[in-house]
């Protein structure tokens, strides 16, 4: 991988903020979530070069939400009309946990990556992927877990303004009939899993799972996976495939997962197919999390966290395009940035320079 020492300035940046931002302060967004380091409950860049020495630089007042240089609606706007159409939109949520400060305007949400309820804020992500291209295209903040589907209609209702969608990938808590009918309306397929315990006209998947002779269903051996598919009609839903897909050859319920499709020409493969490309935001928000610090942000107003995710987020679309371009990983293609820029990134390396100089 030969990523170019001089760091190529994606579209996001060249064409939304130069236009109204000093060199400094472009250089400042650039390297935001490249150098990141919290210092003093706020969010601050320390960078270390050859050329200035040691700069503190704190950009709690570029978080700001009255900023007025950020508009992240139209800037994510401009990242979506950079898409092509008949991509795939996939939707998801993750929390920000703000337990140990009473100044955060946090509630009670659950963290599946910690399994737990905790204190904290929810944020709506929507990702764009289409081939090698992954882009996130749309940010909101949940102010409750209902407020989920009708800001989740909004991020996709926006996005078909511009763009037209192949088919939109999500989990259990966007099966709802809202987002569905929504969908229906606009002939885009949906491909998500629905609750064990939803009800199907006059059955639960789960109890009719157990009454189903095991000899029906099917093995994949490419999935590892024993599959059924079966076709029901609810006036919730409409018409829908659903898979019944169980790992052991038993009539068990425990074990079996369902994945519900609104185009019934799909199958078995493909559908399966679709619930595992909703994995990929799960990966974005892994990388984000470990190299761009998504979840470390010690400010406590809503605006300046939603600057932050907002930031991290559009760095992480700027190291993808560099991705598709060169291979690699988003974490040895920002180390390789950082040592060629030399940025350092180390507390103890800061320190130990900070004492020589």
């Amino acid at each position: 991988m030969n990523i170019p020492i001089k760091i190529e300035i994606n579209s996001f940046f060249s064409k939304n903020l130069h236009k109204f931002m000093f060199k400094e302060e472009l250089n400042i967004a650039i390297s935001y979530t490249l150098s990141l380091i919290i210092l003093d409950r706020k969010a601050t860049i320390k960078t270390i070069s050859l050329d200035s020495g040691i700069k503190l630089v704190d950009i709690s007042y570029y978080l700001s939400e009255n900023y007025r240089y950020w508009d992240i609606d139209i800037i994510l706007d401009e990242d979506i009309k950079q898409c092509e159409n008949d991509g795939l939109i996939i939707l998801d949520s993750f929390v920000i946990a703000k337990e140990n400060t009473t100044k955060s305007d946090a509630r009670n949400v659950y963290s599946s990556c910690q399994k737990r309820v905790l204190k904290g804020q929810e944020y709506l992500v929507m990702i764009y992927v289409k081939a090698e291209v992954i882009r996130v295209i749309g940010i909101k903040k949940l102010e409750t877990r209902p407020d989920m589907i009708n800001k989740s209609i909004k991020l996709l209702s926006n996005y078909l303004k511009y763009r037209t969608i192949k088919g939109v990938r999500a989990d259990s808590h966007f099966f709802h009939e809202q987002i569905i009918y929504f969908l229906r309306f606009k002939e885009v397929e949906f491909i998500s899993k629905p609750r064990r315990d939803s009800k199907w006209g006059d059955f639960q998947l789960k109890e009719y799972t157990t009454k189903i002779n095991k000899n029906s269903f099917r093995y994949y051996p490419k999935e590892k996976l024993y599959a059924k598919a079966i076709i029901v009609e609810s006036e919730i839903y409409g018409l829908c495939k659903i898979l019944i897909v169980k790992t052991k050859y038993n009539n068990q319920e425990k074990g079996v997962f369902y994945v519900v499709s609104t185009n019934l020409e799909l199958s078995v493969r493909e559908i399966l197919k679709g619930k595992k490309q909703r994995w990929q935001i799960e990966v974005i928000f892994r990388d984000c999390s470990q190299n761009l610090g998504l979840r470390d942000c010690q400010s406590t107003s809503k605006g300046s966290i939603l600057m932050h995710i907002f930031m991290v987020f559009q760095t992480y679309n700027y190291l993808s395009s560099l991705k598709e371009k060169y291979g690699g990983t988003i974490g040895r293609i920002k180390r390789r940035i950082c040592d060629s820029n030399h940025i350092i990134t180390s507390v103890p390396d800061i320190l130990k320079l900070k004492k020589v100089c």
